[in-house]
């Protein structure tokens, strides 16, 4: 005769429920963290913009894409509507990245010098991304403990 063993697990059933509920809220601190992050590289790139003196023209062009999900995907923006190009009237967009990165090549207009207002905005602000991120990711797991 065979001798079976059985394993018991008890407490199992409260750590499941708490498993699905952190996945519920998922969806909704996500959009929650997305759409606090989009705001405060919005704050940056303009107060970056702002300080490189890019005109205000071009600034009050920024605008902000709310956090939005594609399967289980979530993405949100921020940045300069482009448009089609056009070298007679760019838009704000192009004017932007004209001045962000500079016309090191261009010729007939004179070049224009790099301002990297961009990069400063997405510096400035990665670290408070960061941090509103893992407090969401606190939010979520707090109840597994």
């Amino acid at each position: 005769m065979s001798k079976t063993s059985v394993l018991e697990v008890k407490g199992f059933e409260k750590l499941l429920e708490k498993v699905q509920q952190a996945e519920a809220d998922i969806e909704s601190v996500t959009t929650k963290v997305a759409n606090e992050s989009v705001d405060i590289l919005y704050n940056d790139l303009k107060s970056a913009a702002n300080a490189a003196g890019v005109p205000s023209s071009v600034v009050n062009e920024i605008t902000k894409e709310k956090a939005t999900f594609h399967g289980n995907v979530c993405s949100a923006g921020v940045g300069w509507k482009l448009g089609s190009f056009n070298p007679d009237n760019p838009s704000q967009g192009y004017k932007a990245i004209f001045l962000n990165y500079g016309t090191p090549r261009r010729t007939k207009h004179g070049q224009i010098q790099g301002r990297f207002f961009i990069t400063r905005a997405k510096k400035s602000s990665k670290a408070k991304v960061k941090k509103v991120q893992e407090n969401a990711l606190k939010e979520i797991t707090g109840g597994l403990k």
